[in-house]
């Protein structure tokens, strides 16, 4: 399994109402700050999401990836990505994008749809050398917890999502070798098989 090299990215609200996000950039022994300008019909959006069940197609979750991408990846961000990138290209490892969103109505967006260009679209959520992930804002360090045994992981599949979980099946494939890690996949399953498993801890 390729190595992951972290490449965070931080999008704080400024101190004063209405001016630009904050962005803290931070891949390694680099850091840099910044600033993005989000539309205002992102915004209202963002907030829609927040308050209401709204289900997007897929036109609309492509055309909201264009605007968060170019939103996102300013030239500044995409040289510091691409140099990273490349660092990672020649380790034979990849680049992992770890967004942390501290704005409930800006996080309700669908970033997982972030794409760069029209003509060639680079979507890094689609790449094998990428990899692009959410993570929770986080003030103190969890105690550590006391693990015996190889971690068990449930993982569970909607209609259509077969592919996925093949492909996690197959990340995981060296530590389920070495039983570190044992995993159950329930492909289109529903909650009350779900319960039946949890309860029966056979995960």
């Amino acid at each position: 399994m390729m190595q992951a090299i972290p490449f965070l990215i931080i999008v704080s609200p400024a101190p004063v109402e209405d001016e630009p996000l904050l962005l803290h950039i931070q891949s390694g022994d680099m850091q840099a700050d910044t600033q993005m300008e989000l539309p205002g019909s992102l915004q209202r959006m963002g907030q829609r999401l927040l308050k209401e069940q709204i289900v997007l197609d897929s036109e609309e979750l492509s055309n909201l990836g264009r605007q968060l991408g170019r939103a996102l990846f300013s030239p500044e961000v995409r040289n510091l990505l691409l140099e990273r990138a490349k660092e990672a290209a020649e380790n034979e490892q990849r680049l992992q994008i770890q967004l942390q969103i501290n704005k409930p109505e800006i996080a309700a967006l669908p970033w997982e749809w972030i794409t760069i260009g029209a003509a060639k679209p680079w979507i890094p959520a689609l790449r094998d050398d990428y990899t692009l992930v959410r993570i929770g804002r986080q003030n103190t360090p969890p105690a550590r917890i006391a693990v015996t045994g190889p971690l068990r992981i449930l993982a569970i599949g909607g209609p259509g999502q077969r592919n996925q979980l093949t492909s996690l099946r197959d990340a995981l494939s060296d530590a389920i070798r070495e039983r570190r890690i044992t995993l159950r996949v329930l492909p289109e399953t529903d909650l009350e098989e779900v319960e039946r498993v949890l309860s029966l801890s056979l995960i």
